[in-house]
């Protein structure tokens, strides 16, 4: 898996080609590339904890089993729970770093959508209006 900063990089890239090229996606006035950066390592961030959770419902985690002598992986309800605690807070990250990208409105011309599958991206920003056509315009 690239590191953090190496996704961060390509996701800058990617977020300054959008900002030329689509009407929607354009940076907040007066941004800064440190908060870019950081903001974007916020959002990869949070789409890996989503990523792990969904994972993790897939295939369960392991324990010992007493009963039959040996690890297990099971899914409980706790662990249910924790994880959609877990898928919460990492949404609202992504949140705020999408403020911090696109300004305070970022939500009247982009459509966030998370998630739960773990073959595809966890998080995928849409230009409003167009979430049934086509590929997400940006994906973590």
């Amino acid at each position: 898996m690239p590191t953090i900063e190496k996704q961060t990089l390509e996701a800058l890239r990617r977020v300054y080609r959008m900002h030329e090229y689509e009407p929607g996606f354009q940076l907040a006035e007066g941004h800064d590339f440190g908060d870019l950066e950081n903001a974007l390592a916020e959002i990869i961030r949070a789409a890996r904890i989503m990523d792990r959770n969904a994972v993790n419902r897939c295939n369960g985690i392991e324990r010992w089993d007493a009963k039959a002598r040996m690890r297990l992986a099971e899914w409980t309800d706790a662990d249910e729970a924790k994880a959609e605690r877990s898928d919460e807070k990492a949404e609202a990250r992504v949140k705020a770093a999408l403020a911090v990208i696109y300004g305070a409105t970022w939500a009247d011309r982009i459509d966030l959508e998370t998630c739960g599958d773990p073959r595809g991206p966890m998080v995928k920003l849409w230009a409003k209006g167009f979430r049934d056509q086509g590929w997400p315009r940006l994906s973590f």
